[in-house]
């Protein structure tokens, strides 16, 4: 049976003889909200780096996609291309490998094998990842999507 310790909120009871090692925990569990609390009331978040680029709206989008297109460089024509698909994509299968691994899919969701999808924990990683479960799902794929935690 595990000794009754609190008595009332925020009030704590003498240990019974047999836990002598217990007031060293709570010392010790006090200690570390201590520190806790004082990195928490010390550490200040990294100063913003963010450019806001000081280019005017695109004429015929609406501000914020207008102010993004222009402040990527793009014009009026280049900005209605780029929204109508009219850009050339390159070949995907110009990478080193993909041809192999088109076959190696084929062959795992042909068999019923399990696919890991690992995506990495950011904005563009997590997107991939989801993306590509929900593609090969489409496919019939039976997919486990993995994006590590730390």
């Amino acid at each position: 049976m595990l000794p009754s310790i609190a008595t009332a909120p925020g009030e704590l009871s003498s240990p019974p003889a047999r836990t002598a090692g217990w007031l060293g925990v709570v010392r010790r569990r006090q200690t570390t909200a201590n520190i806790r609390a004082s990195i928490i009331e010390h550490v200040k978040p990294a100063p913003r780096r963010w450019e806001i680029s000081e280019a005017l709206a695109i004429p015929g989008q609406t501000p914020v996609l207008g102010r993004v297109l222009a402040s990527r460089g793009l014009d009026g024509a280049e900005a209605a291309a780029f929204l109508s698909g009219g850009v050339e994509l390159l070949d995907p299968f110009g990478l080193e490998g993909m041809a192999d691994a088109v076959v190696t899919l084929g062959v795992a969701v042909t068999e019923g094998r399990r696919i890991a999808v690992y995506g990495d924990y950011d904005a563009d990683g997590v997107t991939a990842c989801a993306m590509l479960t929900r593609a090969l799902r489409a496919g019939g794929a039976d997919v486990l999507p993995y994006i590590p935690t730390g």
